[in-house]
């Protein structure tokens, strides 16, 4: 899958996360963070979500609401992710 020209993809059936070993470390952590976004909008999305296209703060409250819980969740549970993150 990253021979699509992607930095790295998320498989949440299996809850796996991979990255393009190649790109530099900087740059691993900026992608790993997108992933873990997307893992956390697969698991935590509500099933409602606003309806009116327009409604900026509603939807951007749907999209906090999602990742606030799953991103405080992720960092307590991972956190030699989080070092490597930070790099401590």
């Amino acid at each position: 899958m990253l021979n699509d020209g992607n930095y790295g993809y998320t498989l949440d059936v299996q809850n796996v996360i991979v990255i393009d070993s190649e790109l530099h470390e900087s740059k691993k952590k900026v992608v790993m963070v997108h992933e873990l976004l997307h893992a956390s909008r697969m698991v935590f999305e509500p099933h409602t979500k606003p309806t009116e296209k327009d409604d900026y703060e509603a939807w951007e409250h749907h999209f906090i609401n999602i990742f606030e819980n799953s991103l405080v969740m992720i960092l307590q549970d991972n956190p030699k992710m989080v070092e490597w993150l930070l790099g401590k």
